[in-house]
């Protein structure tokens, strides 16, 4: 799944003078490399493209998608991998806080540009969650900020979680499949609507997991002994033409 910039969901918002990179001309460059039938490309940009005049998908001081962005992403990622459960439903909009400052106001020194940052609540299954090889509470403080309970700075890290090496997700429910997700930031907030779906979800970033777990990443050996149903990789354009993201370098 090639996420799409904002850029480019909001190109015709954009002053005519702008010289922007065409991402569809990346998108269909990366599909055209790995020209291979058993790999499935949902249209995602078109998708968000298509649904920007209804709702705000993005953050306007963020580089991410945000809660109706992410959502969307996620229905379409059902229909990709085949499963028939039913989505989770988006539960209440609730206003998590009024005063958030993303990525772009940060980096670019401008703290006075502020937005809302809102979120579905949800109600997900029991799972066990293990981080860099450590078993934790909750992956991100959804519920924490929704319910006021957290002193942590409003960040979509903080709120989605944050970009562990390695993170599993256990249901439980051995009926289900094990699903591999490589992705980086943009499936921070989709990863436990995915994980309600399958047995075991394990989720890795490749920019960190050696850090974390000291050692590189065997994508063959992984797939084998963590007995692997179905792999996805999630991530915006960089993720696709990074160096750091090569599997062949793990």
């Amino acid at each position: 799944v090639i996420a799409p910039n904002s850029s480019y969901v909001y190109s015709d918002y954009l002053p005519k003078y702008l010289e922007m990179t065409d991402q569809r001309v990346i998108i269909r460059s990366v599909h055209n490399h790995i020209d291979n039938d058993s790999i499935l490309w949902p249209a995602a940009a078109k998708m968000l493209k298509e649904n920007a005049d209804k709702t705000q998908l993005y953050y306007k001081t963020d580089h991410h998608w945000n809660y109706a962005g992410s959502y969307k992403a996620y229905q379409e990622l059902l229909v990709l991998l085949n499963c028939k459960d039913t989505p989770i439903p988006a539960g209440k909009k609730v206003t998590v806080s009024k005063d958030f400052m993303g990525s772009k106001s940060s980096s670019a020194g401008f703290s006075f540009i502020k937005e809302p940052f809102y979120a579905y609540e949800f109600t997900t299954p029991k799972m066990t969650i293990t981080m860099n090889g450590k078993k934790v509470s909750d992956y991100g403080e959804q519920q924490e900020f929704i319910s006021g309970s957290t002193s942590s700075t409003i960040t979509y890290g903080n709120f989605y979680g944050i970009d562990a090496g390695e993170i599993i997700f256990d249901t439980g429910d051995t009926s289900k499949e094990n699903i591999l997700v490589i992705g980086e930031s943009y499936d921070n907030a989709v990863l436990k609507l995915l994980a309600s779906h399958f047995h075991i979800t394990h989720s890795i970033d490749l920019r960190n997991y050696e850090h974390f777990l000291g050692e590189k990443f065997n994508y063959e050996q992984y797939l084998k002994e963590h007995s692997i149903d179905k792999v996805l990789f999630i991530g915006n354009i960089d993720f696709y033409i990074k160096e750091e993201f090569n599997l062949e370098n793990n």
